[in-house]
């Protein structure tokens, strides 16, 4: 069936509040908006493992604790990227 192409792409704009990230740190917002211009880029070009990395780039403002991961983990399921 290679006559069938369906693609999905996401644009994120996302805040620090909701990835869940750490509240009190200055560049905080900014952070969220990296986070969402690079896993965004990840996710388009099908590079999910990539995405989780980007969770591990920012980690010291708790990008890599579990609320920031299930948020991933739903985007990847609403593109029909996870299982």
């Amino acid at each position: 069936m290679n006559e069938i192409s369906i693609e999905s792409k996401v644009k994120l704009n996302l805040t620090a509040r909701q990835w869940q990230l750490y509240s009190d740190m200055d560049g905080v917002e900014d952070t969220a908006q990296a986070m969402n211009v690079l896993i965004a880029e990840s996710l388009n070009a099908g590079r999910v493992n990539e995405a989780y990395e980007v969770l591990q780039k920012f980690r010291r403002f708790g990008a890599a604790d579990s609320e920031p991961y299930w948020v991933l983990e739903n985007i990847i399921r609403k593109m029909g990227l996870g299982e």
